[in-house]
């Protein structure tokens, strides 16, 4: 698992609770809800949200696009098309644009073909965000306080938590991706 945010970066965030629960609670539990808060976040953002290298198996639909599964992509280091008895054979990483905020891979010619049906095609690539931007940050430390909460015994009114799931929502809202192909 890559980390979004570090128990340093935790301390220096602007949010509730936090100094109450940093009393409580050790570097190294720190780091453990930190960590499956940054689970929660990617979950609902339906990415992986540091950015790190991705290899990924996927089927033709005789379309000359391909949509990479996580996005944006930071650079196509190779693709293969893989025979039904696994071999894999190079294709030259000059015959595809990549449009890096959507994921999509399209060949440069539209003459030279489709990612054909009934073939796979592997892609190795590097997508996430580096840095990881400021309000994932802060969403995944708001996330950790929800989960510490009640754990170490700070309590929580019902309007802070609300607030939460509101200041969550909006904060996560332009990072979700919902797949469209």
């Amino acid at each position: 698992m890559v980390s979004l945010l570090t128990v340093e970066e935790f301390r220096d965030l602007p949010v509730g609770l936090k100094d109450q629960l940093l009393a409580k609670v050790g570097d190294t539990n720190i780091q453990f809800y930190l960590d499956a808060a940054a689970d929660q976040v990617e979950g609902v953002c339906k990415r992986y949200i540091a950015a790190r290298t991705i290899d990924e198996m996927l089927e033709g639909k005789d379309d000359r696009d391909m949509l990479l599964s996580q996005n944006p992509v930071i650079s196509l280091t190779s693709a293969y098309t893989v025979s039904a008895a696994g071999a894999e054979t190079a294709i030259s990483n000059s015959l595809f644009s990549v449009l890096y905020a959507s994921g999509i891979v399209r060949w440069v010619n539209p003459f030279a073909g489709t990612f054909m049906r009934g073939h796979d095609y592997r892609f190795v690539y590097s997508a996430g965000y580096s840095p990881v931007p400021l309000s994932l940050k802060l969403a995944t430390s708001i996330w950790a306080v929800d989960l510490m909460s009640p754990i170490y015994g700070v309590r929580r009114s019902a309007a802070d938590s609300e607030a939460s799931a509101t200041v969550l929502a909006d904060l996560l809202g332009k990072y979700r991706r919902d797949r469209i192909r």
